[in-house]
């Protein structure tokens, strides 16, 4: 039996978290507070897992009050 497959997203040198293939999804594992709203959503692939994290990350910057 294959291990599933995984991969880690990083985003401005920080680990915004860990995709693990689910069937035919892939779940994500958050390694930064910045990420948790996201922590066990299931998505299409790691790219679009990433999309989602960048996003986020422009809006956490946003509401904080700094500039992307």
């Amino acid at each position: 039996m294959s291990q599933p497959l995984r991969y880690v997203i990083e985003l401005g040198g920080v680990a915004a978290g860990l995709v693990i293939q689910d069937k035919n999804r892939y779940r994500f594992f958050a390694s930064d507070r910045t990420y948790a709203r996201l922590e066990q959503r299931l998505f299409r692939s790691p790219d679009h897992a990433e999309q989602v994290c960048r996003r986020l990350r422009r809006t956490a910057h946003v509401n904080l009050g700094h500039q992307q």
